[in-house]
């Protein structure tokens, strides 16, 4: 006689985070993804995954979907610690307590207590002229000097102008990684301690895209502080500080554990 359970499929849950505490059951207030049904608790000890019954499989990136799922993570913010899942992680709900809150639950306690009283600050800065920038390049670099002038006066070989170009643009990357490491610095008192992610980018003329780990006690001083440093270098700089969010850049241990299935990048809109 077959097994009847064996062909009933796992319920799927969505998944939004973890929290501290044994929290099981529904959470008021509070409405899932899709703004139907309830956000409920599914504790192991003192650690509870933070999910909601899943309608499909794929929640597709829509603007309905990822302000469903964010305001599921900020209403925890404000009574939790809480790791937060980033958008689009359905998993098995037999299964999601054994995959995290059992097999990492030592982890898991370590990164919530890294990012108590936490949020996640972005910051972008560029350059707002690239001219007096490169103009800087070249009248500390001899070879550039020369070289320029001789672009100037006479007609030069292809190869000396591609050469000319890689070394600007290896001085440029070179200042704005000082530049970067300026600003960073000048902010450490402000954020928790290895608190800051730096992002990859290409974008001429951006100088620093980052993730911060703030307090939030600390946002404004954090923001008055960036207000400062912009003030003190004339107009070199725009510098914008993102909507405080939850700290999703800073949860290492459930973006490897739980991957989901879209990866959406949320900085906030620009307070400047």
């Amino acid at each position: 006689m077959p097994d009847v359970a064996s062909d009933v499929a796992p319920a799927p849950v969505y998944f939004y985070g973890v929290v501290r505490g044994e929290h099981a059951g529904p959470m008021a207030g509070v409405t899932a993804i899709d703004g139907e049904g309830e956000v409920y608790g599914i504790a192991h000890r003192e650690l509870t995954v933070i999910v909601s019954d899943a309608h499909q499989q794929r929640y597709e990136v829509s603007r309905q979907h990822v302000r469903g799922h964010e305001a599921v993570v900020t209403a925890l913010m404000d009574g939790y610690s809480v790791l937060p899942a980033r958008f689009g992680s359905v998993r098995d709900r037999n299964s999601i307590v054994d995959e995290l809150l059992v097999a990492f639950y030592e982890p898991l306690h370590v990164q919530l207590e890294q990012v108590e009283g936490m949020m996640e600050v972005g910051l972008i800065v560029r350059w707002v002229d690239m001219a007096p920038v490169i103009a800087e390049i070249v009248a500390d670099d001899p070879w550039l000097r020369a070289a320029r002038r001789r672009l100037a006066i006479s007609r030069v070989s292809q190869n000396m102008r591609l050469d000319v170009g890689k070394r600007i643009e290896a001085s440029l990357e070179a200042k704005r990684l000082a530049e970067a490491d300026a600003i960073v610095a000048a902010l450490a008192p402000l954020y928790a301690p290895d608190g800051v992610n730096r992002n990859d980018h290409s974008e001429e003329g951006r100088v620093l895209d980052a993730a911060f780990l703030v307090g939030r006690d600390k946002f404004e001083a954090f923001d008055d502080a960036v207000r400062a440093y912009d003030s003190g270098f004339e107009g070199r700089y725009t510098m914008e500080v993102g909507t405080p969010t939850a700290p999703y850049g800073f949860v290492p241990l459930l973006e490897t554990v739980l991957p989901r299935n879209e990866r959406v990048r949320r900085r906030g809109r620009s307070r400047r």
